[in-house]
């Protein structure tokens, strides 16, 4: 006498996310057989048990799972670049308000993008990372520059963008 179990494939059924860039597998309840692998696109090298995916890249990607018994399920899923909102004005006079050009999705989402900075003759007055949490402080070699408008380029490699644009420097 024997007692046959049959469980099904195991299957995703979302990518949950947890954080911009982190993602979770979810999967059907009583759905394939534990412990389950997973892993991202093609890198069957980097397979792990943990259903937890960090610093997932912008872009569309295939989730794979797999059980025991080495039955698979795939699953498409996005990770949308978020947008970017570039302040159009600051006030650097020490209040703790607006006191630095700042760009916050730089910091928290596009550490690595190169921001520059051009008074409106076209000289370069600053160049820094996107993790520069405190951003532009409205000085040049030590000075504090005039209220007037600046222009800026910011490069982000890893969405392949630049932004361009203007603001206001408002001294009071």
């Amino acid at each position: 006498q024997f007692v046959l179990t049959v469980k099904s494939n195991p299957v995703i059924v979302a990518m949950d996310s947890v954080d911009v860039r982190i993602r979770e597998v979810v999967l059907k309840d009583d759905a394939g057989e534990a412990p389950f692998s997973y892993w991202i696109d093609n890198d069957v090298a980097s397979k792990t048990t943990d259903p937890l995916f960090m610093e997932v890249p912008f872009s569309t990607h295939i989730v794979h799972v797999e059980d025991v018994n080495g039955c698979r399920h795939d699953f498409e899923f996005d990770v949308q670049a978020p947008e970017i909102n570039i302040p159009i004005y600051f006030t650097p006079n020490g209040d703790g308000k607006n006191d630095g050009w700042v760009v916050k999705e730089l910091v928290d989402v596009y550490p690595n993008a190169l921001v520059k900075i051009y008074n409106r003759f076209g000289k370069l007055i600053a160049e820094f990372p996107g993790s520069q949490a405190e951003g532009w402080d409205g000085t040049y070699n030590g000075h504090a520059l005039e209220s007037t408008d600046y222009w800026y380029v910011i490069d982000i490699e890893e969405i392949d963008r630049q932004f361009k644009g203007h603001f206001t420097l408002i001294r009071q």
